[in-house]
């Protein structure tokens, strides 16, 4: 119970730390880019699975998550981006043999309508996640040859993400995020076919 508590501290101190640091970064970006256009954001979030119908979603929790955007367009009133984001989500049950990383490229937009320092936005992407299984085996099919066979084979995990959010800026260059994303995975084994929902709270900068 001591480790546990231990862990969670240490990821608490760590966490609170990388805020810290991103809000003197940004702080220090935005006396340096008083005048210009800040294009490129990074950031850090907790992905929260709150909800999953499929195995998939059933085996893993998230932990943490980084992603980066690239503003292509924008105006006063409308932002069109694209970037990434991954997420690390540990296993929590004997399903699936490891931790697995989901990436998800994504295009979206974000409105300035009201002219405040909320600004709603809508991504749209495609999730990947896959994982290399080992095996071994006994040669049952030829009595000649019992020496076990090893082998590995690669499982997928992809399909269609929306996300939809919200952000709020602290400052020209650091926010705060709030936002929903689901995930809705293919398989060709119906058993492993999962609607997963994301909810994602994290800060970001922008440089």
């Amino acid at each position: 119970m001591k480790k546990i508590k231990m862990k969670i501290g240490s990821f608490k101190k760590c966490y609170l730390i990388l805020v810290g640091l991103i809000s003197i970064i940004g702080n220090a970006q935005q006396i340096k880019n008083e005048n210009t256009e800040n294009k490129i954001s990074f950031g850090v979030h907790f992905p929260g699975i709150i909800s999953s119908q499929g195995v998939f979603g059933d085996s893993f929790t998230g932990i943490v998550g980084v992603d980066a955007r690239y503003t292509i367009f924008s105006n006063n009133k409308i932002n069109f981006d694209g970037g990434v984001s991954v997420d690390y989500l540990k296993k929590k049950n004997d399903i699936f043999p490891k931790d697995v990383l989901l990436f998800n490229p994504n295009v979206g937009v974000e409105f300035n309508i009201l002219n405040s320092n909320f600004r709603p936005f809508m991504n749209l992407g495609y999730g990947l996640c896959s994982f290399k299984t080992d095996y071994s085996s006994l040669n049952i099919y030829n009595p000649n040859d019992p020496v076990a066979q090893t082998g590995s084979f690669t499982s997928k995990f992809n399909g269609l993400t929306i996300n939809s959010g919200l952000r709020y800026l602290i400052t020209s260059s650091v926010f705060l995020n709030i936002d929903y994303k689901y995930f809705k995975i293919n398989s060709k084994n119906d058993y492993f076919k999962s609607n997963i929902h994301f909810v994602n709270i994290g800060v970001g900068i922008k440089l």
